[in-house]
C-alpha cells in the first residue's frame, strides 16, 4: 500500500469531516452560507495538495479531487442552500480553470454560480491562497471584473456540474463509510466510492469522522493490508506465503488508537466472514535472525540516509524507528535498536538500489560510516505474526 504523508493525512482530516456537510433541505440560510465557506475552503487545501503533486498546476475540473482521493466526498462541491431547477446535475459553483499556484494570491478559484444560494444578496468566493470571503454581488461583480480584466486571456469560468446521480452516491457512502459505537474496524465490498482510483482505500475514524489514510492499487494483498491497518511489516510475519499474497478486496474503516491485537482479531474475522478466505492470525514469539543496532549517532550527522552510495531514487520518511523499521523491511530481517538517546527528528533515506539487487554487507556498512552505529547480526526472540489455513 502506499502510504501517504503526515501532513496529506492531516490536511484530510479537514477535508473528511462527515458532520461538515449540512443538508440541502435542512440548513437555515445563515447555517448553509457557513458550511458553503468551509466547502471552499476545504477545497483550496485539496488544490494547494494537487498543485504540489502537478506541478504548481490545478485541475482541470475540481471533480478530479475527488477520483483522485484528494477529496472524500463530492457533496463538497454542492452548496447547502442550493436548489437545483435541473433534475438530472446540480451546479453550486464556478471554477476558474487555467491558473496556477504561481499566480498571484488574490486571484479568484471558484466562487457561486448564483447570488440565490444565499438569499440573492451576494456569494462565497475562494482565493488561490485559499482565504474565503463572503461577497454582497455589487461587490463581487467588481472584484470579478478587476479579476478578469488582468486574466481573462488566460482563464475560462466553468460550472461545476454534479450528476443527481453521482450526488446520491455520495450521499449513500457518508452514511456507509461510518463505525458505530465501539466497532474496531469494518470491512466495506464492494466499495461504493462514486468514481473510480484506488482498488482499496484504508480510512481512519476518529471522533472527527472519515479520514483517508492510504490507498493501493493492483493486487492487493493480505500482507499489504496488515502492513496498512496494523502496521505490521513483512519481516514480522510467518507462515504461508501464498496465503500472505491472497488478494484483498474492498475497502476498510479503523479506529484510530485500536489495539494491534484487536485489529488482528478483527481482521481475521472479515477474512474469514467476509472474504471467505481460510485463515488463522496469531501472535508467537520466535527465536530469528536479527540485526542489533548499536552505539551512537555521530552529531555532525544529516537527516538524508542513502543505503547505498549511489543515486537512484526512491526511499521514505519518518523518526529514527521508522528508519530502523524500513531497513529491516529493505533486507527481509527484523532490526533490533539498542541505541542509546535515539534522535527524535525526522530522517529522510534514499534506497538507491532496488531490492534485488540489494547486497546486506555492503549496504549496512554505508549506514555505519554515515551514522556512526555499529549494525551487527544476532539471534533474538521477537513476536512474529504467523499467518496460517
Amino acid at each position: 500500500m502506499k502510504k501517504l504523508r503526515v501532513v496529506l493525512a492531516l490536511l484530510v482530516l479537514a477535508l473528511s469531516c462527515s458532520h461538515a456537510f449540512a443538508e440541502t433541505d435542512a440548513a437555515a440560510p445563515g447555517e448553509a452560507r457557513g458550511v458553503c465557506m468551509a466547502n471552499l475552503k476545504q477545497m483550496g487545501l485539496a488544490m494547494q495538495m494537487y498543485a504540489q503533486d502537478y506541478n504548481e498546476q490545478f485541475p482541470d475540473d475540481p471533480k478530479i479531487l475527488f477520483s483522485k482521493h484528494y477529496i472524500s466526498t463530492l457533496e463538497i462541491l454542492i452548496c447547502p442552500a442550493h436548489k437545483s431547477l435541473n433534475s438530472d446535475s446540480s451546479i453550486s459553483y464556478v471554477y476558474v480553470r487555467g491558473l496556477t499556484a504561481k499566480d498571484r494570491p488574490n486571484g479568484i478559484l471558484m466562487y457561486d454560480a448564483s447570488t440565490d444560494n444565499h438569499e440573492g444578496q451576494g456569494r462565497n468566493v475562494l482565493f488561490l491562497d485559499g482565504h474565503v470571503r463572503y461577497c454582497v454581488e455589487k461587490d463581487f461583480q467588481e472584484l470579478l471584473a478587476k479579476f478578469l480584466a488582468e486574466y481573462r486571456e488566460k482563464v475560462e469560468l466553468t460550472a461545476v456540474e454534479i450528476p443527481r446521480s453521482v450526488e446520491k452516491l455520495a450521499d449513500e457512502f457518508q452514511k456507509t463509510y461510518v463505525l458505530s459505537s465501539g466497532q474496531a474496524l469494518k470491512h466495506i465490498n464492494p466499495p461504493l466510492r462514486p468514481e473510480g482510483g484506488a482498488n482499496v482505500m484504508c480510512y481512519h475514524w476518529d471522533e472527527e469522522g472519515l479520514i483517508r489514510w492510504s490507498q493501493g492499487y493492483g493486487n492487493i494483498t493480505i500482507a499489504s493490508i496488515l502492513n496498512s491497518l496494523a502496521g505490521i511489516h513483512p519481516n514480522e510475519t510467518e507462515g504461508d506465503k501464498e496465503l500472505l499474497n491472497t488478494q484483498v478486496k474492498g475497502d476498510f474503516i479503523l479506529r484510530t488508537g485500536t489495539p494491534q491485537e484487536t485489529i488482528v482479531n478483527r481482521l481475521e474475522e472479515i477474512l474469514q466472514k467476509d472474504l471467505n478466505i481460510s485463515v488463522q492470525l496469531t501472535f508467537r514469539e520466535l527465536e530469528k535472525d536479527v540485526i542489533k543496532v548499536t552505539g551512537y549517532l555521530k552529531t555532525n550527522l544529516l537527516s538524508k540516509i542513502e543505503f547505498y552510495d549511489t543515486k537512484r531514487g526512491g526511499g521514505g520518511a519518518g523518526k529514527f524507528q521508522e528508519l530502523m523499521t524500513a531497513i529491516g523491511d529493505y533486507i527481509g530481517c527484523p532490526v533490533v535498536s539498542e541505541v542509546i538517546n535515539p534522535p527524535v527528528h525526522i530522517f529522510s533515506w534514499s534506497y538507491n538500489k532496488s531490492k534485488d539487487l540489494a547486497d546486506r554487507d555492503s549496504m549496512l556498512q554505508n549506514l555505519s560510516d554515515q551514522t556512526g552505529l555499529t549494525f551487527k547480526e544476532d539471534k533474538r526472540k521477537v513476536r512474529m505474526l504467523f499467518v496460517e489455513k
